[in-house]
Parts: C-alpha cells; sequence; structure tokens
C-alpha cells in the first residue's frame, strides 16, 4: 500500500504533492510555499515512494523540486513524442548552453546563491555575451549580431514554457521599447544544470575536437548531446 509511505502526514498535502510534482518538470517553491515546505519537511518518505514504486530520484533544494526519470519503458514513444525540454538542432542546443554560461556569469558577477532573488537581465546583455562567446569559440566562423540574434530568438520561446525563464516584456503602458531592454528573469530550474558538462556534451556531439565548426541551422541534424545535457 502507498499510504504507508505517508502514514503520519496530511493526505491532502500528500495527494496534492504528488500530483504537482508530476505535472511539470519543476515545482518551484513560489508556486505554493506552504506545498514546497511540506515537501523539504517529509523529503525522506516522498523519496522513498517514488524510489519504490517508480525507480525515479527527486532532487529538492531552496527553491525547486524535480522528479528525474533515469529511463524510458514504453520503447514505441519515439523521442520526438515526449513532452519534455530536449534540443537535438545544433543552434538550440548552443543556445541553451549560452544561456546558462550567461546565468552563471551572473550569479558569480553579482555574487548570488541559489537563495537570493532569481537574477533578470536585459535581452541585449544575453546578446552580447552570446555573440563574444561565439567569437571566443568559432573565431571567424562564428555568426554575426544578427545571426546570434537569431540563435537565441529560437530557443527562448521553449526556455519559457519550460519554464528556465520568465519574460517581463512591456505592456501598452510602457510604451515601445526596443527587443534589447526586454527584461527576463532567471527561474531556479537553471540552477540544476552544469554548463561545463553541457559544454563538453555539445562540442563533442556537434563540432568535433577542434570545435571549429560554423553554427548553422540550415544543416544541423538530428543529433544530439549525451544524457547529461538533457532534462530528462
Amino acid at each position: 500500500m502507498s499510504t504507508e509511505f505517508f502514514s503520519h502526514l496530511n493526505l491532502h498535502k500528500v495527494r496534492q504533492l504528488l500530483n504537482i510534482l508530476q505535472e511539470a518538470p519543476y515545482f518551484y517553491r513560489d508556486d505554493n510555499p506552504n506545498l514546497f515546505a511540506f515537501l523539504k519537511q517529509n523529503r525522506l518518505q516522498f523519496e522513498r515512494f517514488y524510489q519504490h514504486f517508480y525507480g525515479w530520484e527527486i532532487v529538492v533544494d531552496q527553491k525547486c523540486a524535480r522528479l528525474y526519470k533515469p529511463e524510458w519503458h514504453n520503447e514505441t514513444i519515439k523521442p520526438s513524442q515526449r513532452d519534455l525540454f530536449q534540443p537535438t538542432r545544433r543552434n538550440d542546443c548552443i543556445a541553451f548552453l549560452l544561456v546558462l554560461e550567461f546565468y552563471e556569469h551572473l550569479l558569480e558577477e553579482q555574487n548570488l546563491t541559489i537563495e537570493d532573488p532569481n537574477p533578470q537581465f536585459y535581452f541585449g546583455e544575453l546578446l552580447e555575451f552570446a555573440h563574444r562567446r561565439l567569437q571566443e569559440e568559432l573565431g571567424e566562423k562564428a555568426p554575426d549580431m544578427a545571426g546570434t540574434r537569431e540563435i537565441l530568438r529560437k530557443i527562448l520561446p521553449a526556455l519559457m514554457r519550460y519554464r528556465f525563464l520568465r519574460d517581463h516584456r512591456p505592456t501598452l503602458e510602457d510604451g515601445d521599447i526596443a527587443e534589447d531592454k526586454w527584461i527576463y528573469e532567471c527561474l531556479p530550474a537553471l540552477y540544476h544544470y552544469d554548463s561545463r558538462i553541457a559544454a563538453n556534451s555539445i562540442y563533442a556531439a556537434f563540432f568535433g575536437p577542434n570545435g571549429k565548426e560554423s553554427v548553422d541551422e540550415a544543416t544541423a541534424g538530428e543529433e544530439k548531446p549525451d544524457e547529461n545535457f538533457t532534462t530528462g
């Protein structure tokens, strides 16, 4: 019986949490502070439950909880049919890596930890950072500023859908504000990724040993980095 794992807990809260944890990849403290505190207080019971019945792990830090599923069991479902953030095209993987590196740059620059408020930034700041990093990695084969902007534009909707970023776009009351001045917020899920691991996966998969192939969405195949890079 599953109730034996939660015999001394409020079963209404347990049911709410079990549903919340499986409704989306990430459960943030700000989504429901009371339930998040309940999860942290009773983390061991939830860990045992998910490990016993599903073989899943639960990861919890100060602001975010997620379930980690190490393998898929229905082999007839293709990766493209699963609703999870798992970029495969080269430019999307590169863009996600650039966002990760920029997030880590913000944490270091502003001396922030996971317990501090989520860092915010202007799109123009991310654009300049990404363009500089691509030039460092690809040299003369790096895309120009317009190409870098296009690479980032294509990944942003997915990053907001899967709640890696939150946009604070201008409203009608704000007037006409240039795209570079649009504000985005880094959400706690980004803290669960290490850009160094992602970089190793991406550059090995797409650029080979010399790391100097150009970034070209038109010729990017469906090859993807290893599992350390995916959200799983």
